[in-house]
């Protein structure tokens, strides 16, 4: 071995458990290596001096070890040296099973479908080959051959529920629909969640109906059906064990709650959303979370709440850049945003200061008082029309709710009237998705 995989050996070995590196210790025995007392130091020696099949094997069992304790890279430097001599060993299939799979983990894909390709053809057993099915068909997903993808994963979740697999059965249909999910065939992807779901109650999986739920429920949110989307998702978070998820759980129903005009709903969804990316110490979670709450208070006019969230995420961005040394994607449009709220906030102390009347702001040159309901309509027409101004003047007799869905209602009709009432291109025209679009038909009465 070089001096530098010997410092991966050595770096492998520090990462496993004690029970792990006891149990690799026990093999080195079998193997007639001299491991003394079968700690660190010892275990080390025994692989630097282990040869041929011997060490090939040894090595194979320290990556395996290191893939469960999602230690990839790691894995897949001592795997590609274990590979180096596998010939003739009884371990050699596992272990081009288990170099794919770490091939697949650190984003070689292309090297992993080739060689658990290769492995089909070999003569394996059936617990092997559902693996490889179902990493091969990971693999496929991953690059883009969504048809190879589809092939491969029903064929493993067929295996794994003839060897009564049936967790990883399922794991391999839910893999199946999101397939379908990533080429934007919802139906198809929600006929195979269903199809999950059933399977799952019958063999009384209760994690696995959590997980599905919420595939479910993108897939609903998708198609526009935001009530039963919200309901899946709410069903989703039954299952709080993975922080990750359930933050991308809870972002969805927010947007979905928004979507729906549940106002404190979404709030609260937002709200916890923040707690858990707190509880995880993930600057970006936390980030990403703030920063969708204060849009949330600041498009539910709670412009003093929205200026004190967004200035928490403005100082974590600080720190962020501060110790990684990189800019925080979007910061030009958070700056952007966190300016309109900054004025917001002053001109709203300023209108209260007067008790007699509300002053126009100055900004804006108007005959007539603006209130600040107004001045948030002008900007959302400063979007879509030249003269902003006059067309707020048809408006001021109205609340801020009225003024804004009659403007809301005439704009979208007029681009549904351009597109001949195609939803797919009005959608795009208007920058929302096309279920954001629904939402507004429903909530603005517009009909053909």
């Amino acid at each position: 071995m070089s001096e530098d995989f010997n410092k991966v050996v050595e770096e492998g070995i520090r990462n496993l458990t004690p029970q792990q590196l006891a149990l690799l210790a026990g093999r080195a025995d079998e193997l007639k290596l001299d491991t003394g007392d079968k700690e660190y130091e010892s275990m080390k020696t025994a692989l630097l001096k282990a040869k041929d099949g011997s060490r090939s094997e040894l090595l194979f069992m320290l990556g395996d070890d290191l893939i469960d304790n999602s230690e990839n890279e790691t894995a897949l430097t001592i795997l590609e040296e274990a590979m180096q001599d596998p010939k003739g060993s009884e371990h050699e299939l596992n272990l081009h099973n288990s170099f794919g799979l770490a091939l697949y983990l650190n984003g070689r894909l292309n090297e992993a479908v080739e060689i658990l390709t290769k492995l089909l053809k070999k003569k394996i057993g059936k617990e092997l080959s559902c693996t490889i099915h179902h990493y091969l068909g990971l693999s496929y997903f991953d690059i883009g051959d969504y048809e190879n993808a589809l092939t491969v994963l029903k064929e493993a979740a067929k295996e794994y529920d003839e060897e009564k697999m049936y967790e990883l059965s399922t794991q391999a249909m839910e893999d199946e629909g999101r397939v379908y999910h990533e080429q934007g065939e919802y139906e198809k992807a929600l006929k195979i969640f269903r199809k999950a779901s059933k399977y799952a109650k019958e063999k009384t999986l209760e994690k696995s109906l959590e997980r599905i739920s919420a595939l479910q429920g993108y897939a609903l949110l998708e198609l526009g059906r935001l009530r039963p989307a919200a309901d899946a998702l709410e069903f989703s978070l039954g299952d709080r064990s993975n922080p990750y998820d359930t933050i991308d759980r809870m972002k969805h129903l927010a947007h979905i709650y928004t979507l729906l005009g549940s106002s404190e709903k979404a709030e609260v969804a937002f709200k916890e959303m923040n707690k858990l990316a707190e509880m995880v110490g993930d600057k970006e979670e936390m980030i990403n979370a703030l920063d969708l709450l204060g849009v949330h208070y600041q498009t539910d006019d709670k412009y003093s709440e929205a200026k004190e969230t967004l200035r928490q995420s403005f100082n974590l961005r600080v720190k962020f850049q501060d110790e990684t040394g990189i800019e925080f994607p979007g910061s030009w449009e958070f700056c952007q945003t966190l300016e309109k709220v900054n004025k917001m906030v002053e001109y709203i102390d300023a209108d209260y200061s007067d008790k007699l009347g509300i002053k126009p702001h100055p900004a804006y040159d108007l005959n007539e008082k603006v209130t600040q309901s107004m001045k948030r309509l002008i900007e959302l027409l400063d979007m879509g029309i030249d003269e902003p101004s006059a067309y707020a003047l048809k408006y001021s007799g109205k609340t801020l709710k009225e003024a804004t869905n009659d403007f809301q209602k005439e704009y979208i009709l007029q681009i549904l009237r351009m597109y001949e009432w195609d939803k797919g291109p009005t959608s795009k025209h208007l920058g929302v998705s096309t279920s954001n679009l629904y939402h507004y038909l429903y909530k603005l009465d517009i009909e053909r």
